[in-house]
């Protein structure tokens, strides 16, 4: 998701970029094929692109929609989900600052050969009014053996013609490709304890008790503490160190019967909590999360109240409440299974785990 910061840096790097692609199309040529070669692809880019508001990108059945809504891009065929700012802008730059290479042929018979008829990607992008400002077809991308870098078989109504063009950033026409990936990368060295409530099994509590410490405690619900196995301890502790997005579904989507397998709490040191409940839906694992700032840890620790707002943890939670509200993300069976450890897999057989109804 992109920040006022990360809007304006992208605004600067763009400017500079445009200057170079203006320059280099501004080069006399009398138009023809062999003048044009290494000229700019798109020379009237440069001055539309600052208006940009909309990108779509099609081939066949497959379309994807991005949306600048309130100086922040969303896949708009995701449910207006935060878009990957990095990518639109390696598009948008390769477009700028795409060259020409080589001219092919005009003859329309010839384009499926070049990936220019049925498969070809169209890229459409419009002001933030809904002005056209470029339409031009992607075709095949292949090596160029001597210089070690690609080409794109492309095609634009006004030339007539098709060109293999170089700096073309790819354009996937799948709405996952566009996304920001992270769901969560919170290291589990800031995890103090987990609070872990299987469907079919025990609650316990897992706890470190100071930053760094090598052991970690389970605490069962009848308050019996004992040391926890490394291994499954340190997985479950960095289970959101490295959430990536699978999938997902909007909130509204799940049903209100849906199965809750487990519910879990992590809480770091410097007093970010998440909350996590893990659904099945038509026999797919998704989980909910949730954040906030646990301002009376943190004071307990310091000894002194803190101001809300004051921590990093507490700015932390409302940038992850932003991304997570309303959506649920999808894990996978080995994901899944690393949430879901039962109290005897993570304790000496000396702890005593309450009974449960099917004897485990």
């Amino acid at each position: 998701m992109m920040k006022p910061d990360q809007l304006r840096n992208l605004a600067i790097v763009t400017a500079v970029l445009l200057v170079g692609a203006v320059w280099v199309s501004l080069r006399p040529n009398d138009g023809s094929p062999d003048q044009l070669r290494e000229s700019s692809l798109l020379p009237g880019l440069s001055g539309r692109i600052s208006d940009l508001g909309r990108v779509e990108l099609k081939r066949k059945d497959d379309r994807v929609t991005l949306v600048l809504e309130e100086a922040v891009w969303v896949v708009k065929s995701l449910g207006n989900y935060p878009a990957d700012s990095s990518k639109i802008r390696n598009l948008v730059q390769g477009l700028v600052l795409a060259r020409r290479l080589a001219p092919k042929s005009s003859n329309r018979n010839l384009f499926d050969r070049m990936g220019l008829g049925e498969d070809a990607t169209t890229v459409d992008l419009f002001s933030t009014d809904g002005d056209p400002i470029l339409a031009l077809d992607l075709g095949k991308r292949r090596l160029r053996s001597q210089e070690g870098e690609s080409e794109t078989f492309v095609f634009i109504e006004t030339d007539g013609r098709a060109w293999t063009a170089k700096g073309l950033a790819e354009a996937s026409t799948d709405p996952l490709d566009w996304v920001e990936r992270v769901v969560a990368a919170i290291s589990g060295v800031r995890i103090r304890e987990v609070s872990l409530a299987p469907a079919d099994g025990a609650s316990f509590l897992l706890l470190r008790p100071q930053p760094n410490a090598e052991t970690l405690s389970v605490i069962t619900a009848d308050g019996e503490i004992n040391d926890a196995d490394e291994f499954r301890a340190e997985r479950l502790m960095s289970w959101l160190s490295e959430l990536q997005l699978e999938n997902l579904l909007a909130a509204s989507e799940i049903p209100e019967q849906a199965l809750e397998i487990a519910a879990a709490s992590y809480t770091t040191f410097d007093g970010l909590v998440i909350k996590l409940r893990v659904l099945e839906v038509a026999g797919t694992s998704y989980v909910r999360l949730a954040a906030h700032y646990d301002e009376a840890l943190v004071a307990a620790k310091a000894g002194e109240a803190v101001p809300a707002g004051s921590r990093p943890a507490d700015q932390e939670a409302d940038a992850l409440n932003h991304l997570w509200q309303g959506w649920a993300y999808k894990i996978s069976s080995s994901r899944l299974s690393d949430l879901l450890v039962k109290l005897q897999m993570l304790a000496p057989q000396s702890i005593s785990v309450p009974d449960t109804e099917d004897g485990e």
